[in-house]
């Protein structure tokens, strides 16, 4: 069973990329 805290962590990561991917989509264009 994973831990809410890991679960969390992971989210937060997550959101990160796609905000990075977003950013340089934007700038890309």
């Amino acid at each position: 069973m994973v831990s809410h805290s890991v679960t969390k962590a992971s989210i937060y990561v997550l959101l990160k990329s796609c905000m990075i991917l977003l950013q340089a989509y934007h700038h890309h264009n």
